[in-house]
């Protein structure tokens, strides 16, 4: 599925699809996150931009920062810190291939911010099952 695509499956409209990393809806906030820079802890996969993204002096003045720094904080002030994603495929600052939404109704979680710093962008994120514990049932 094409990177659009992928967010609009989901409910999204990304503004500028070559420099947005993210969307804003009624309903949520979506992010797109590379495959390769996910980590998988004790098997739940989970993203931590200061240890798994790029170095930071190559995104940190980027649109695509800017405006993910104004939809996360949106995701921590109005939905509680969960956010929608599109797994993206390829290889980060080079091209993609695919995107893939990730389904909460089908994978029964959902992804949780943990922490996140205004100021440089920042953030951690997990898996968390409905009731709110990690699980690694059918993620991957």
């Amino acid at each position: 599925m094409k990177f659009t695509e992928a967010f609009k499956s989901l409910g999204y409209i990304v503004e500028s699809p070559r420099q947005d990393w993210s969307a804003i809806s009624p309903h949520g906030v979506c992010l797109a996150i590379w495959q390769k820079e996910m980590a998988w802890d004790q098997g739940f996969p989970r993203l931590d931009t200061k240890l798994h993204a790029g170095p930071y002096n190559t995104w940190k003045s980027k649109p695509g920062n800017l405006k993910r720094k104004k939809h996360l904080a949106e995701a921590m002030r109005k939905f509680g810190g969960k956010i929608d994603i599109v797994i993206i495929n390829g290889a980060p600052g080079e091209s993609y291939g695919e995107a893939h939404p990730w389904r909460k109704s089908e994978r029964r979680a959902h992804w949780q911010i943990e922490s996140f710093d205004q100021n440089t962008g920042h953030f951690t994120a997990r898996v968390r099952e409905a009731s709110g514990e990690t699980s690694s049932e059918s993620l991957e």
